[in-house]
């Protein structure tokens, strides 16, 4: 393909030539229907060129030379010739027009319909570029007359940039971050007692248990416990009056033990509550069991009898599973159940946010992982990263996966946004972000169909609007801006 190089000696018109070159006039060639296609390494140029009104003697001639330019980059693409009746016939005889010539044309109604097209090796400054049409006049002997220049129309070849499109969602503010940690202890009493001993059996390792959970709570810098609860549960084995004492006496004997241990503020609350009978714990023991009676004791629990009444009924129609059940199961109905409640202080420093979701992301909201993410760069491997650990640590969240849904699109990963999406509700924003993943895998229809239900949310007009468009640039078409 010949480049071309503009010399000063060139007459750049935008209307009508000198005087003392022949009367021209730029409307006297109409291009239409022009498309510019990327197709792989290639660039495709197609449009139809009407140069029938142009006013040419037997013995003159027009070279149309479309050019591509971009600053200091300029390809000039196939000709096509434009000829008077005997400057037609020479070139016919003498088969002379250049061999990438797009052909030979007769002035007047043979020039009326012209259908050009051109293919040159893409290069990346085509991107962005302009597109003229060079014209060199010569006259009899094809001695050259006079060259004029066109600028015809602006070419945008860059892909829609869709990540610009995205709508991702704020998150709406939680407030103050309540988290808590719970466990469960196995503290051993004398019989019938309710003092703690320390000491006694394996004490000393369920009291660490609770002991090392507010430990580590209470050691770090970003968290205060607002609350401590403890609830102690006894075995149906026995009255259900003497259990309900045991229970109360024992819970009772174990938050003052937990209380006694720390010296924490007043602001932190101690709250304790006792089940005498843990008959719900038995019950999920047996349906988990293959005892020989499972299925009878199953049914003794369920039914209206009171308390004392079931445990009777089970000792006297099923001993043998009784038995065993009172050696291998009642002592382990015999717990403390406790939960630490705390509060995170509110982090609002971006980088200490990022910090923070890669040592511990449960300590922080989803606002505040919003609000990093808007400091990093859309698309960025953090961006995504962080969008999705907020749906990771929350899987139910609608907004935490329309944002995670977001993200995915916006690296082009159309097949995680549609699991994303799938909890992401079906909000406007929901519906709009899956207009987007149809239109990244170029169902056009289905991305219509999705924004014409939209009402009431300004970017689904704008997006329907402008959806030929982007369908053409995700197509390979070129945006074409005439040049007025």
């Amino acid at each position: 393909m010949i480049r071309y190089t503009l010399t000063t000696g060139m007459l750049f018109v935008c209307g009508l030539v000198s005087a003392s070159s022949p009367q021209y006039n730029t409307s006297d060639i109409r291009i239409e229907g022009l498309e510019v296609k990327r197709d792989g390494s290639r660039m495709n140029v197609n449009c139809n060129i009407d140069a029938s009104s142009l006013k040419l003697k037997s013995n003159q001639e027009v070279n149309i030379n479309p050019v591509l330019t971009s600053g200091n980059d300029t390809l000039c693409l196939a000709p096509i010739t434009v000829a008077g009746r005997n400057r037609f016939f020479f070139h016919e005889r003498n088969n002379d027009l250049d061999s990438d010539s797009k052909g030979l044309y007769h002035n007047g109604k043979d020039a009326s319909n012209i259908s050009y097209s051109a293919s040159v090796a893409y290069e990346d400054w085509m991107n962005i570029s302009k597109l003229g049409f060079i014209l060199d006049w010569n006259g009899c002997c094809n001695a050259p007359v006079m060259n004029e220049e066109i600028d015809y129309a602006n070419i945008d070849m860059g892909d829609r940039n869709l990540t610009d499109l995205l709508a991702f969602v704020e998150p709406k503010g939680t407030g103050e971050k309540l988290r808590h940690v719970d466990g469960r202890a196995f503290i051993d009493f004398p019989v019938s007692k309710t003092i703690i001993n320390a000491d006694y059996r394996n004490n000393a390792v369920e009291l660490a248990k609770i002991s090392n959970t507010i430990d580590n709570v209470r050691k770090d810098k970003d968290v205060t416990i607002t609350s401590i609860s403890i609830k102690g549960f006894a075995s149906p084995e026995g009255s259900y009056s003497n259990n309900e004492r045991l229970a109360q006496g024992r819970t009772q004997s174990l938050v003052k033990y937990v209380h006694d241990l720390y010296k924490f503020p007043e602001s932190v609350k101690f709250i304790s509550s006792w089940e005498a009978e843990d008959w719900d714990g038995l019950k999920s023991y047996v349906e988990k069991s293959e005892i020989p009676a499972k299925e009878g004791i199953i049914d003794i629990i369920n039914s209206g009898l009171q308390p004392d009444e079931k445990e009777a009924k089970i000792k006297s129609a099923y001993p043998a599973d009784y038995k065993w059940l009172l050696a291998n199961v009642f002592p382990t109905l015999r717990h403390s159940d406790y939960v630490i409640e705390y509060t995170i202080k509110e982090y609002t420093d971006a980088n200490e946010i990022i910090e923070v979701m890669r040592t511990d992301p449960s300590k922080l909201s989803l606002a505040e992982m919003y609000f990093a993410a808007q400091s990093s760069e859309p698309g960025s491997d953090l961006f995504n990263e962080i969008f999705e650990t907020a749906a990771r640590l929350h899987p139910k969240d609608e907004t935490a996966n329309l944002n995670a849904a977001n993200a995915s699109l916006s690296r082009g990963d159309t097949e995680a946004a549609a699991n994303y999406l799938a909890k992401a509700g079906s909000s406007n924003e929901a519906v709009y972000a899956k207009a987007m993943m149809m239109i990244m895998n170029k169902d056009y229809d289905a991305a219509r169909s999705l924004l014409e239900g939209i009402r009431g949310f300004a970017k689904a007009q704008e997006l329907l609007e402008s959806l030929e468009s982007i369908a053409r640039s995700q197509d390979g078409y070129g945006k074409v801006s005439r040049i007025q």
